[in-house]
């Protein structure tokens, strides 16, 4: 799931997920030196502040792209150098002389480093079937293909994944990384109308990796050094004990869980400087961890209960909660109870800075909404997580800030090494809160033409700065036709094309193999 909470200083995403620019990356080797043939590898993400990124090679010769990892969904796609965009009349190419800034954004976001120019490759392959990927409020489709795929220093080049040349998205593209269930795959005209092995998956079934698992360090909110790790845990990277829940189906319809939702017990705010300690949600409700979210989406009266803790209100026209400026020193934290363990985040990693929002107060990125609790990027920046999708289950930790680059990383073979298993009752569909379907909450047959492909200028005010993007498997079979496609889009569309900023992160780490199990 994509979800994106906007400031000025984001905003760049706007409607859709921010543009990115430079990042290095510096994967970590596999190792196979193990008698046992146990196997596992570390790869940097990039911190692009309110969002991680993957560098992926792909094609004939290599094209490295950035694309946002995302552990709410489970496809890899990337735009496609034809998309309309850029197959318009704006130039391609990092040297554009235009005056007008959405041209010259739309020139940068049209270059080689931004889009997968399938032409030049020798060894794209596409797979005959017609690709579809439905948000809440954006969409991409094209085609299904292979070609040569290199994430970290692993060749994957088995890895289907789609290429996108319709969209009113300019994002570069993203790697789904959550179970196979998520693939959009199904409910659209030329849909393969079947799953595949998508990357834990591949990993696992060539031999990379020994079990279908990862486990997620993003660091704190200043750090130049996240990661993830195919198969393994380092254990240098959390503090404390290391717990594992299972995880909890929120939909009755399906034998499984199909997204990574634990059980959470309670929510409180502290703050040794404000003498803080107060409970603002007691009920046990299942929270999704997703990579994908830039906030934190909390049921109404959970946000309320934050807002007037803090002091803040809710802002009509910002569409966000906003409240005085806490000081330097101030220590307020969100503590998050899983039962067996309490995960602190400072409520810093949820501030947006007024100079951001243009205001004289922050903001924070807390989103009121009904349903389950979901657990973006300001909670997970403090929390280690393993996640384990063969056994339906997530370990998690308290993030080790004061990580000094050294790892000890052991591989996932049975079970996550070093967890201990929970004790805390697990939340259940006859408990408050449960969803009856999977789909979307804007499926296929709820968009109209209209709103799938937009034709009208959209005029964005910070009242869109709160933007959710779910990508959802789609049930609704031959609904959707690609006809009608306005000939408009790629002019009218001009929330798209803004952007005011560009991060460049460059990584040094020490590499580190997997540890040998005793």
């Amino acid at each position: 799931m994509l979800l994106v909470i906007h400031s000025m200083l984001f905003i760049t995403l706007l409607l859709f997920p921010k543009l990115v620019f430079g990042g290095l990356l510096h994967p970590q080797e596999w190792d196979d030196t193990s008698n046992d043939g146990e196997k596992c590898f570390s790869m940097d993400l990039i911190n692009n502040n309110d969002h991680y990124l993957a560098e992926i090679e792909v094609g004939t010769p290599p094209q490295k792209l950035k694309v946002l990892f995302d552990t709410g969904s489970a496809d890899l796609w990337f735009q496609s150098s034809d998309n309309e965009y850029c197959a318009a009349s704006y130039p391609q190419g990092d040297n554009s002389t235009n005056t007008n800034d959405n041209e010259q954004n739309m020139a940068s976001f049209c270059s080689s480093s931004r889009t997968y120019n399938f032409q030049r490759s020798s060894t794209f392959t596409p797979t005959g079937y017609k690709f579809f990927i439905d948000y809440v409020n954006t969409f991409s489709r094209g085609i299904w293909a292979k070609d040569r795929l290199v994430i970290g220093n692993a060749d994957v080049s088995g890895l289907q994944f789609g290429v996108s040349n319709i969209s009113n998205t300019t994002i570069n593209g993203i790697l789904g990384v959550g179970y196979e269930r998520l693939e959009s795959v199904k409910g659209y005209s030329g849909a393969p109308n079947r799953t595949y092995p998508n990357l834990p998956m591949l990993l696992k079934e060539s031999g990379k990796i020994d079990k279908v698992a990862y486990s997620v360090f993003l660091n704190h909110l200043n750090s130049n050094v996240s990661t993830v790790t195919f198969g393994g845990v380092d254990s240098e990277k959390y503090t404390g004990d290391l717990y594992k829940f299972p995880l909890v189906n929120i939909y009755k319809s399906i034998p499984r869980p199909s997204k990574f939702h634990i059980t959470l017990q309670a929510l409180e705010v502290h703050g040794n400087y404000s003498s803080l300690n107060k409970t603002v949600s007691n009920t046990p409700l299942p929270a999704l961890f997703d990579t994908g979210t830039n906030g934190m989406v909390v049921p109404p009266n959970v946000a309320e209960n934050i807002a007037s803790t803090i002091h803040a209100t809710f802002d009509e026209k910002f569409s966000l909660y906003l409240f005085a400026c806490p000081a330097e020193e101030d220590d307020t934290k969100l503590v998050f109870d899983f039962g067996d363990i309490q995960i602190e985040a400072p409520l810093a990693n949820f501030i947006v800075p007024a100079a951001e929002l243009g205001t004289e107060q922050c903001g924070v990125a807390i989103i009121p909404e009904d349903g389950t609790f979901t657990l973006g990027i300001p909670f997970l920046r403090s929390t280690y997580v393993v996640y384990n999708l063969e056994d339906y289950e997530v370990a998690l930790a308290q993030a080790n800030w004061k990580w000094d680059g050294k790892s000890k990383i052991t591989p996932i073979i049975s079970n996550i090494p070093g967890a201990t298993q929970a004790t805390a009752t697990p939340w259940n569909t006859n408990m408050e809160q449960s969803t009856d379907s999977i789909s979307s909450t804007f499926g296929i047959t709820d968009i109209s033409p209209s709103t799938m492909y937009p034709t009208g200028t959209q005029t964005t005010t910070i009242s869109d700065h709160i933007t959710k993007y779910t990508v959802e498997p789609l049930h609704s079979p031959n609904t959707l036709t690609f006809t009608n496609i306005s000939p408009t889009l790629t002019s009218q569309v001009s929330t798209v094309f803004i952007v005011t900023t560009t991060v460049t992160a460059t990584t040094t780490i020490t590499l580190s193999h997997c540890q040998k199990r005793i």
